[in-house]
């Protein structure tokens, strides 16, 4: 709400458009505080463990409330995954610093992993959470879709492609081949990751893995 619109605006509305305006602020700041109590009880205890209960006791709510926001504790994981998700496209996104789409290649890869280790614990949640949801086990309900994979997919593709085109990339493979072989060493390492996230360096292993992937699809 800016000062021209309200100048906008009938006098006898204005105290009506600031209540709401208010009452905006105030739901997005308990939105907000509903949010950050989430990750400190689902890094602490599990997604499965926590409850609802425990989010509401954190953010100083009743479980009443949290309700009013959020309608399950998957709403809850749902809506965390989608906050942090602007932050990873925030970081991956910025304007590289080459023409070379291999080299971008690498800066993206690179960027990736970057966010994965200073979001660790959360990253390493949402990873073992993925896979789980690729399992057998998984229903209808899986709390994990495939947006961010495809959105990865997509800018492999994007550079791959481009690469190939002008003649960096062997040509007898598709470019759709290409995403399948680097996407599947880069899952791999990411789940090794996810079991020992102390001791897998992921940035320099992220490197060293596209620079395997790159010796078999240069053209020599």
């Amino acid at each position: 709400m800016t000062a021209s619109s309200l100048r906008r605006t009938p006098n006898k509305s204005r105290p009506q458009v600031l209540r709401q305006a208010l009452q905006e602020h105030t739901r997005a700041a308990y939105r907000e505080a509903i949010l950050a109590a989430a990750e400190r009880i689902i890094l602490r205890d599990g997604f499965q463990p926590a409850r609802m209960a425990d989010i509401a006791e954190a953010t100083g709510v009743s479980v009443g409330t949290l309700y009013n926001y959020f309608d399950s504790k998957e709403a809850v994981f749902n809506a965390l995954l989608e906050h942090h998700r602007g932050r990873y496209a925030a970081q991956v996104e910025r304007p590289f610093d080459t023409d070379d789409p291999l080299l971008q290649l690498r800066q993206f890869v690179t960027r990736t992993h970057e966010f994965a280790e200073e979001n660790g614990a959360l990253f390493n949640l949402y990873i073992r959470t993925r896979v789980a949801c690729m399992g057998p086990g998984c229903d209808t309900d899986c709390i994990v879709d495939d947006v961010d994979q495809q959105r990865f997919d997509s800018q492999l593709e994007r550079l791959l492609g481009q690469a190939q085109q002008k003649g960096k990339l062997r040509g007898d493979m598709p470019v759709h081949d290409l995403v399948w072989a680097l996407e599947s060493l880069l899952q791999a390492l990411l789940l090794d990751w996810t079991r020992q996230p102390d001791n897998v360096p992921l940035k320099e292993r992220g490197d060293e893995v596209v620079t395997l992937f790159l010796q078999g699809a240069c053209i020599r």
